[in-house]
This record gives C-alpha cells, sequence and structure tokens, in this order.
C-alpha cells in the first residue's frame, strides 16, 4: 500500500510541467481547451514574472517596480476612452458624486515574448495585485475621510509587444460652495 502511494506521488510530481514544455506540442492555440489555455498563460506569467526579477535584479519586481527600467525614463500613460456613467448632486448638502470608467494603456518592456513559442500574442492578467498599475487618485488631501472614494483596475491584458490595457473604475466624492439648486438651468 504505501509503495503503490509513494509510486502515485512520484508519477504526479514528474507529471507536473513546471517549465510547460507541453506548449510545444501545440499548434494552434483555437485547438486546446479552455483550462489548458488557462495553465498556459499561467506559465507565461510566471515566466516574466522571473524575467523581471532578473532584469531589474528585486523579488515580485513585475508588481512593484514601474516598467521603467533606465534612469530617466519616464512612462507615458494613454487614455483611450473616458465614460461617466452616473453623476449625481445633493443640493441640501452641497456634494456631487461621479462614477465611471476610463480605458487607459501603457508600455511594459517586462511583458514582452515570441508568439510563436507561446502561440498566443496576448495575456489576460487575472488579479491586480500581479502586476503594477500607474497610481490614480483624487487629489483629496489625504487627512479626508475617502471612504466612498475608490479606483480600481479591471480587465487588465497585455499583448507580446508590452503594450497593457487595462479599465480603470472610479467613484468621486466632492463638496464645494456651489449652489446647485438651479442646476442644469443656471443662467438661463
Amino acid at each position: 500500500m504505501a509503495i503503490s502511494v509513494l509510486l502515485l506521488v512520484v508519477g504526479a510530481a514528474v507529471a507536473f510541467d513546471s517549465d510547460c514544455k507541453w506548449k510545444s506540442n501545440v499548434t494552434d492555440i483555437e485547438d486546446i481547451a479552455h483550462h489548458k489555455y488557462q495553465v498556459l498563460e499561467e506559465c507565461l506569467f510566471y515566466k516574466l514574472t522571473n524575467d523581471a526579477d532578473k532584469m531589474q535584479g528585486k523579488s515580485n519586481a513585475l508588481m512593484l517596480m514601474p516598467p521603467t527600467v533606465a534612469a530617466g525614463e519616464t512612462l507615458d500613460v494613454q487614455v483611450l476612452h473616458a465614460t461617466v456613467r452616473e453623476m449625481w448632486m445633493n443640493e441640501v448638502f452641497k456634494e456631487m458624486n461621479i462614477n465611471g470608467f476610463i480605458n487607459v494603456a501603457w508600455k511594459d518592456r517586462r511583458l514582452r515574448w515570441d508568439p510563436s513559442e507561446w502561440k498566443t500574442d496576448s495575456l489576460k492578467i487575472k488579479s491586480l495585485g500581479r502586476l503594477w498599475v500607474p497610481d490614480i487618485n483624487s487629489d483629496k488631501y489625504q487627512t479626508v475621510s475617502q471612504s466612498v472614494d475608490y479606483v480600481t483596475f479591471h480587465d487588465l491584458k497585455s499583448n507580446n509587444n508590452g503594450n497593457v490595457t487595462a479599465r480603470l473604475e472610479f467613484r468621486m466624492h466632492a463638496q464645494c460652495d456651489i449652489d446647485y439648486t438651479e442646476y442644469p438651468n443656471v443662467g438661463l
């Protein structure tokens, strides 16, 4: 009994392909099952993570450090599309709330790979905490209660050239002394 359990454990360890060598058997990404594609994406992400750690000489570099590698290099974040989903005002308390999203893009050379080797030209980043993202927040003082404000990223994707896209969802709460009583008919 103990020998068969040991053989089963050793067999499972041998069957586990930590380097994703099975990817060389894939001729067309459309032919593999969805769960195998997800495994392929995970292998690719961990390869890119290890490469970034070596390139920048720091553990978790892909997550912790911005994609600028050279001294004096700048990072450009493009706004591709912005939408305000909801805007409402409370005239009594003189406050305004804005909800919406912004599609943004930036270049991260650490997320480059050979599509002929990996059989895919795109990679979904499954968790926000696994990749550096721009720090975008409101300009409120940090001491002000911001319990209603939030900024979060969704749909993080990269292509094989290192172009990253994401959807930033936000909610901003503002208070000001403007009299909203006649809004939107102010001055008519």
